[in-house]
């Protein structure tokens, strides 16, 4: 006995519609960008540096002592900040 083309369809043996595709978030695709960037910067400051700091000595990458020095700025400043911010909530509160 031959079989239906509707009769396969109803035995649940096909296959599922595809889910819909979802967009790329932009904050994905920016975090892929800098992260190439930073290889890049990796790569093209690997020589080797003599750095000095309050007595200490020794040698590093130049890239590793560039992301130092300004990841220390960075938290200096948000510190600075959040003084500044925490001087103006307070100021007025004097007994």
């Amino acid at each position: 006995m031959a079989k239906d083309s509707s009769d396969s369809a109803s035995s649940g043996s096909s296959t599922p519609p595809p889910a819909p595709s979802r967009p790329i978030p932009p904050q994905l695709v920016a975090f892929g960008v800098v992260l190439v960037l930073l290889i890049v910067f990796f790569a093209q400051n690997s020589s080797k540096v003599h750095v000095s700091y309050l007595g200490l000595d020794g040698h590093m990458s130049l890239a590793i002592a560039m992301i130092i020095s300004a990841l220390a700025g960075s938290a200096l400043t948000v510190i600075g900040q959040w003084v500044v911010s925490y001087r103006r909530r307070h100021s007025g509160k004097r007994t």
